[in-house]
């Protein structure tokens, strides 16, 4: 495994323009959802949501909302009342509110900049963070699991990319993808023009990936933080599931069971 590099990402910058914002995580929501990655966290949240008496996600840094409808429609199907709200330091307002209304009000937002190392959560709330834990430095990723225990909520984070040589090499085919989908997007106009005039977003679609494999957290590291945490008795389970195209890994911290039995209990 390479050495973690944690280097800049456009779309991390406060500057960056809020439409090639915008464009970059509509592309990874699309992706994330064509590609079908979302079908392999289903099982892992729902072992999580099991956790908590009433189904209910809090997404962090969610972007323009990723796979989270399909992500609704599977887990509806046997958890008929979830309920999912999604935040992000960013929000892309107009794409949580087209969610919100295709889903009568079933995947609410936050209209806030939402933080997601101090962010503030009902108990009884699953946090999820998909190809997001990467953006965050060592101390503000061991943060982000901290607050959660503080809160007392079930935490699961979701990568794709690894830190390999492999996968910065394979982001090279953004660049010829991201042009062939954008117009699937429904982007504006200074969206195509840096697109097909001036391969603004392709470039940067492609660095942002490239640093998202040096900045992802490998099994040792992502232990090593949640062990300085102040813990009182989460289990921590970290584990890959195949996928015809990438295998997807994850990192999940549930509370101790006691506390689960005693809270669906009460409720």
């Amino acid at each position: 495994m390479l050495p973690r590099l944690h280097l800049f990402e456009w779309e991390d910058l406060p500057t960056f323009p809020r439409f090639l914002r915008d464009a970059l995580t509509s592309y990874l929501s699309l992706l994330w959802t064509v590609g079908g990655f979302y079908k392999k966290t289903i099982p892992i949240l729902k072992k999580a949501l099991e956790t908590i008496p009433n189904p209910h996600i809090t997404d962090l840094c969610s972007g323009a909302g990723g796979a989270i409808p399909l992500l609704f429609t599977e887990l509806k199907r046997d958890l008929h009342d979830i309920h999912i709200t999604l935040s992000d330091q960013y929000p892309n307002l107009e794409s949580f509110q087209t969610l919100y209304q295709q889903s009568n009000g079933a995947i609410d937002h936050r209209k806030e900049a939402t933080d997601a190392r101090s962010i503030e959560t009902p108990d009884n709330t699953v946090r999820t963070m998909f190809l997001a834990l990467h953006h965050f430095s060592p101390s503000d990723a061991q943060k982000i699991f901290q607050n959660s225990i503080n809160h007392n909520n079930p935490i699961v984070v979701f990568e794709i990319q690894q830190r390999n040589l492999f996968d910065i090499i394979l982001m090279l085919i953004h660049i010829p993808i991201s042009m062939i989908v954008l117009p699937f997007t429904k982007p504006c106009w200074k969206q195509v023009l840096c697109t097909y005039l001036i391969p603004i977003i392709p470039l940067c679609i492609t660095w942002d990936g490239m640093i998202s494999s040096l900045r992802t957290y490998s099994k040792k590291e992502l232990f090593a933080m949640t062990g300085s945490c102040n813990d009182p008795g989460y289990q921590w389970t970290h584990g890959t599931v195949s996928h015809p195209l990438h295998s997807v890994s994850y990192f999940m911290g549930l509370p101790p069971r006691k506390k689960h039995e005693e809270k669906i209990q009460s409720n």
